[in-house]
C-alpha cells in the first residue's frame, strides 16, 4: 500500500537541513530513518538495465517509463509542442518485475510530439515529457521524438581533445551565459546575445578593439569554462524572449535537455541541441573544455517536478511523518540515495558526456549527496571519459559537522576566500589583504592547496569546516562566485579609494597571484581578471541585465590588471611546480619561511618542484601596509613579478634578500645563468583609475645587489568615454 505524502512548506534552519544532510552523507541512512527503520520505498521493483524512456527508429519508436505503483499509464502523441489535445492516446503495458510500463509504435514517428500521464489512485497526475526526455518543445512541456544524429554540427564526429592527466592542471573560468555575451561592448552580434552561439563566435571585440567572448578566454589562457546551469529550467518562459528575462537556473526541469532561452529559436526542438553543441565543438576547437553546473540533489517546486507525476514521493527525502525536508534555500531535498534516483542521477550524466562531449561537471550542494553514489558518479563517469574533471561545492554546515572529504571530487574552499577577503557574513571585516596577519595560518592553508595545515583562523569560518586535504587536487580555490560581491566589489567596500592611491588595484593583483600561485585548482569568476563590477550588490540575481551583465569596455580601463592576469596564469601554466598532484610532492618541495613580518607570507617551491625547470621558486605575498626585507636561501635569484608587474624572462636580479612593497607579491627563481633583463612592455589603458606605484624609502644600510625593473608607464588618452554598464 503506498503511504501517500503531505508536503511541508516551513522553512527550516541551515542547522536542521544540514545536520539532516550530513546524517545521510556520512552514515548512508534513507531519508533520515534511522538504523532498523524500512524505507518504505525499498519495495519498489527495479530495473536490470538502464530505461530509455524514448528509443527512436525509422519504422518504430519504443516508449518506456517507470512507475512501479502506477494503476495505468497512458503515451499521448501530439502534432503541436504546446497547444491542442492529443491526436492520440495509447495504454501501455506494465511489466510487475521491473516496474517499468513500455509499448511500441510501430511507424516513423519523427517530429511528434508526446508526453506521458500517470493513473495513481483513480487520478491521474498530469502530462509530463518524463523524467529523462533528451528533446522537448517550448518550455519542456512536451518531448519530442527525434533522430539525435540529425542534431550534430558538422564535425561533431572528429571533436576529440588530448588527454587531461591531473586536476592541478586546470584553470576554470565560471560564465553565465546571457551575462558573458548580452552587452553590447562584447562585440557579439546581436542575434547571438546572451545565447550558446556566442561562445562560438570568435575574432569579436571591445569598443576599443580588445578582444572579447571566446577570443578573450583564448588569449587569457583559461584551460576549463565553468558553465552556470545549462539544463532546461522552470524560471523563464521560452515563450516571452522579446522581454529581459534573467535566471541563474538552479531549479532544473528536464535534466537532460538545454535551456531554450539560450537558444535562437527555442521553438524548434533541434535549435537547442544543435547550437549548444555548436557551442562545445567551438569551445573544444579552441582548446577549452566545458564544465557544467549542475543540480541534481534539490529541486524547487516538487509540485510542478515531474518526479512526482511520475513515482510520487520516491525522488525526495522525507521525515518520519512524511514530509518532505527542505534546504536552506526553501528548496526541496532529492533522495540520491534511493536505487533508480541514483541511476537518475548517473545516466544524466553519462548522456551529457556521450551526446554533448562534456568534459566535467560542478556540482552544486555537494553535501546533500549520499556517498555511495558520490563513488558510483565518480567510477562509472571515469570509465566513460578518463579526463572528466569532477567538482563541487556546499553551502556551510553546522558547527558540529565535519566537512565530508570526498576525494574524487575537488571542493569549493570558501575558507582561503575568507582568508583573503574577509567573510562578507561578518560585519567586522578582517582579512588577509585588508592588512590582518592574523589571518595568516587560513591563508597558509589554502596556499598550500589544503594539505600543509596550521592553526588557521576560526572566526568568521564556520565552525569545523576545515577544508584539509590529502591532495592539493581536492581543493577549488576562488577569490569570488556568482553569489556574493565580486572580488572588485568587496575590495571596493572595505579598502582605500583615494585618487592617489590606487590600493583596490594593488590588492586585487595581490589576491589574484594568492589564487593563481596555490596549489590545488583556480577558479576566476567571469571579468574579475579585468575588474568587473556588479555596483556593489550581493544577491545580484533578481537585479537582472544591466547589474550582471560584463561589460567588456572595462577590459580596456584595466588593461594593465588583465594583463598582469594573463601573466600569472601563463606563469602558472609553465611551470608545474605551481600544479603539485600529490600530498607528498609538497611535504617534501614545498616549505614556508620563517621569520617573515606580520602581514606578510613567503615561501619556497624547492628541488624542481613537480619537474618544474626552475630548481627554487620564492613566492612573497605582502599583505600589510608596510615594506618587507625578506631573507633568500643562498644564490642568485631573478625576479619574475614584482610590485604588479609579471615577465618570466625577468624584472631584476637579487642576492641574499629581496624588499617587497606594501600590498603587493614577488615571485623569483633560483640559477647560475646570466639573464638578459628586458624593459617592461605594457598596453595602452583607456581613461580610468590612474594607476601610482608607492614610493619606499629603503634602509641606506642594507646593501643589496638589486637592478630596478625598467617600465614603460601607459600613455592614457584623456578623450576616450567609457561606456556604463547600464545600456
Amino acid at each position: 500500500m503506498r503511504v501517500l505524502k503531505k508536503i511541508n512548506n516551513r522553512n527550516r534552519s541551515w542547522l536542521s537541513l544540514f545536520s539532516t544532510s550530513l546524517f545521510v552523507l556520512l552514515f548512508g541512512i534513507s531519508s533520515c530513518i534511522t538504523k532498523g527503520e524500512k524505507d518504505i520505498y525499498a519495495g519498489y521493483p527495479l530495473p536490470d538495465t538502464r530505461v530509455e524512456e524514448l528509443v527512436y527508429r525509422p519504422y518504430k519508436s519504443t516508449f518506456s517509463l517507470w512507475s512501479p505503483e502506477a494503476d495505468e499509464v497512458r503515451l499521448l502523441l501530439y502534432s503541436s509542442p504546446v497547444e491542442g489535445h492529443a491526436d492520440r492516446m495509447i495504454s501501455m503495458e506494465f511489466e510487475p518485475a521491473t516496474g517499468v510500463w513500455s509499448v511500441d509504435v510501430d511507424e516513423n514517428l519523427a517530429g511528434s510530439y508526446y508526453t506521458f500521464n500517470v493513473k495513481l489512485e483513480g487520478k491521474w497526475l498530469g502530462d509530463t515529457p518524463g523524467i529523462q526526455a533528451k528533446a522537448v518543445g517550448l518550455n519542456g512541456v512536451r518531448g519530442i521524438v527525434l533522430d539525435m544524429s540529425e542534431t550534430n554540427p558538422e564535425g561533431w564526429d572528429r571533436d576529440q581533445l588530448p588527454p587531461f592527466d591531473s586536476y592541478s592542471d586546470a584553470v576554470v573560468y565560471q560564465i553565465h551565459h546571457r551575462d558573458f555575451s548580452i552587452s553590447s561592448t562584447s562585440g557579439v552580434e546581436a542575434e547571438r546575445r546572451g545565447k550558446y552561439l556566442a561562445l562560438a563566435t570568435d575574432s569579436t571585440t571591445n569598443t576599443y578593439n580588445h578582444f572579447t567572448g571566446l577570443s578573450h578566454l583564448k588569449e587569457l589562457g583559461v584551460t576549463h569554462i565553468r558553465l552556470m546551469p545549462s539544463f532546461d529550467f522552470y524560471s523563464i518562459d521560452e515563450a516571452w524572449l522579446d522581454e529581459e528575462v534573467y535566471s541563474w537556473g538552479y531549479d532544473p526541469v528536464n535534466y537532460n535537455v538545454p535551456e531554450g532561452s539560450y537558444a535562437l529559436d527555442p521553438e524548434n526542438p533541434i535549435s537547442r541541441i544543435k547550437e549548444f553543441k555548436e557551442m562545445v565543438l567551438a569551445l573544444h576547437e579552441a582548446g577549452l573544455r566545458v564544465v557544467l553546473d549542475v543540480s541534481y540533489a534539490y529541486n524547487r517546486n516538487s509540485k510542478l517536478s515531474y518526479f512526482d507525476r511520475v513515482v510520487p514521493g520516491y525522488f525526495y527525502r522525507q521525515d518520519r511523518a512524511g514530509e518532505y525536508l527542505m534546504t536552506e534555500n526553501s528548496t526541496y531535498q532529492i533522495a540520491t540515495e534511493r536505487p533508480f534516483v541514483q541511476g537518475f542521477i548517473v545516466n544524466s550524466l553519462l548522456h551529457w558526456i556521450e551526446e554533448y562531449h562534456v568534459d566535467g561537471f560542478y556540482f552544486d550542494e555537494l553535501a546533500l549527496y549520499d556517498e555511495e553514489t558520490i563513488r558510483k558518479i565518480e567510477n562509472d563517469l571515469k570509465v566513460a571519459k578518463p579526463s572528466v574533471l569532477l567538482l563541487g561545492g556546499s553551502t556551510p554546515i553546522p558547527p558540529q559537522k565535519e566537512m565530508p572529504n570526498i576525494k574524487g571530487i575537488a571542493q569549493l574552499t570558501p575558507t582561503f576566500a575568507f582568508g583573503l577577503r574577509s567573510n562578507p557574513n561578518d560585519s567586522i571585516a578582517e582579512s588577509f589583504l585588508l592588512g590582518e596577519g592574523s589571518w595568516g595560518p587560513t591563508v597558509k592553508l589554502g596556499l598550500s592547496g589544503g594539505v600543509l595545515a596550521e592553526d588557521y583562523v576560526k572566526d568568521s569560518v564556520p565552525e569545523g569546516i576545515s577544508y584539509i586535504y590529502d591532495s592539493p587536487a581536492e581543493a577549488l580555490n576562488f577569490l569570488s562566485i556568482h553569489n556574493g560581491l565580486s572580488f572588485t566589489d568587496y575590495l571596493k567596500k572595505e579598502a582605500l579609494q583615494l585618487s592617489y592611491n590606487n590600493e583596490v588595484m594593488r590588492l586585487s593583483k595581490l589576491g589574484f597571484t594568492a589564487l593563481l600561485t596555490s596549489q590545488g585548482i583556480p577558479m576566476i569568476n567571469a571579468g574579475e581578471e579585468f575588474m568587473r563590477t556588479k555596483s556593489g550588490s550581493y544577491h545580484s540575481e533578481a537585479l537582472g541585465d544591466s547589474i550582471n551583465r560584463i561589460n567588456w569596455d572595462q577590459k580596456s580601463v584595466n588593461i594593465d590588471h588583465f594583463n598582469y592576469v594573463k601573466g600569472l596564469v601563463r606563469l602558472r601554466s609553465n611551470h608545474p611546480a605551481f600544479r603539485m598532484k600529490y600530498g607528498n610532492q609538497l611535504t617534501q618541495n614545498f616549505e614556508f619561511i620563517t621569520g617573515t613580518p606580520p602581514g606578510v607570507i613567503a615561501y619556497r617551491l624547492k628541488n624542481h618542484a613537480n619537474g618544474d625547470e626552475w630548481e627554487d621558486i620564492v613566492v612573497i605575498h605582502n599583505g600589510s601596509k608596510q615594506a618587507a626585507r625578506i631573507l633568500l636561501p643562498e644564490g642568485q635569484y631573478i625576479t619574475v613579478c614584482r610590485d604588479g608587474w609579471i615577465n618570466e624572462t625577468g624584472l631584476n636580479y637579487a642576492y641574499g634578500a629581496t624588499f617587497v612593497n606594501p600590498q603587493s607579491a614577488s615571485i623569483l627563481y633560483r640559477t647560475d645563468k646570466k639573464v638578459y633583463i628586458a624593459p617592461v612592455e605594457t598596453e595602452d589603458e583607456v581613461e580610468g583609475d590612474e594607476v601610482e606605484e608607492l614610493d619606499i624609502q629603503l634602509d641606506d644600510s642594507i646593501e643589496l645587489k638589486l637592478e630596478p625593473a625598467k617600465s614603460v608607464q601607459p600613455t592614457i588618452p584623456s578623450t576616450i568615454e567609457l561606456k556604463s554598464n547600464k545600456e
